[in-house]
């Protein structure tokens, strides 16, 4: 697989839309259970299993970079593989290591989430807002 593409794919990610905590590993992209897997289709990343119990089902807008999703699934082939990344013990490390390898800066993924809450936040009166932006917000 091209890891060039993996490594664009994990930034986008974490930098288009509103970022969650490291589940992407989980996301399955062919053969899932709406019920119980965590899943994209048609521009949305649905979460059913997720650390924070205290959610229920997540649905997150990923149409903003639909395209990119779309490209990978037309790339991978595979009926079991999802999202091109590893296990959720070696996840937060993957993430340090793609952002060192593309970026030449290990960034971690709260890293992203709170980049991603500072420019949401720039020009927002509202400072309750962010809650319902970053998914899986603990306070």
């Amino acid at each position: 697989m091209n890891s060039d593409f993996e490594a664009f794919l994990l930034i986008t990610l974490y930098a288009e839309i509103p970022p969650i905590r490291s589940e992407y590993h989980t996301v399955k992209i062919r053969n899932f259970d709406k019920t119980k897997d965590n899943y994209y289709h048609k521009g949305k990343l649905v979460f059913n299993e997720h650390k924070v119990k205290a959610y229920q089902v997540q649905i997150v807008d990923a149409s903003p970079i639909e395209r990119h999703l779309e490209s990978w699934k037309k790339l991978n082939r595979s009926q079991r593989r999802g999202l091109p990344f590893k296990d959720s013990s070696r996840f937060a490390t993957f993430v340090r290591q793609v952002t060192n390898r593309s970026l030449n800066k290990a960034i971690g993924v709260n890293l992203f989430r709170k980049a991603y809450v500072t420019v949401f936040l720039k020009g927002c009166p509202n400072l309750q807002e962010p809650t319902a932006v970053i998914e899986h917000y603990e306070p």
